[in-house]
């Protein structure tokens, strides 16, 4: 049972270092025929090779690197864009209700952007607000 077994377990060991040699032997093979075709006379060894897909690796991962970085100020600026957007829209809305109200005839005393009410511990927040001393008109801007 124990001769099996060590027999098996050269076999394999065997086996791996023959897909081992023959992958190096096919890697040569296709960068020596790529240099040969880009007129490079310099010998390329497994060494070599090695050190190019680490070089790679390297680049990958410095592009990979600064892809998160684009993407983290993309992000920024969407949201900088989205949150001013909003306050435009805020403040040209709030200034033309107040123009619509009084062409039609409704006396509008104050106005309010962005305002806020606490009560029972619950708080509103409100994006325009007009008032005429009875009655008030509540503004919700969306923008989406």
């Amino acid at each position: 049972m124990n001769i099996n077994r060590n027999f098996a377990v050269e076999n394999t060991k065997q086996q791996v270092n023959t897909v081992v040699k023959n992958k190096k032997k096919k890697a040569t093979a296709l960068l020596r025929a790529k240099a040969k075709k880009q007129g490079g006379s310099e010998r390329l060894t497994y060494d070599k090779l090695l050190k190019l897909f680490e070089q790679t690796d390297k680049k990958f991962q410095e592009t990979r690197e600064q892809m998160k970085d684009t993407d983290k100020k993309i992000k920024e600026l969407a949201g900088l864009f989205t949150t001013q957007w909003g306050k435009l829209v805020e403040a040209l809305l709030g200034k033309g209700c107040l123009s619509l109200f009084i062409q039609r005839g409704i006396k509008v005393t104050q106005t309010s952007a962005n305002a806020i009410s606490k009560r029972d511990g619950k708080i509103m927040e409100i994006d325009v607000l007009l008032v005429n001393g009875t009655e008030a008109v509540v503004i919700e801007v969306k923008t989406t």
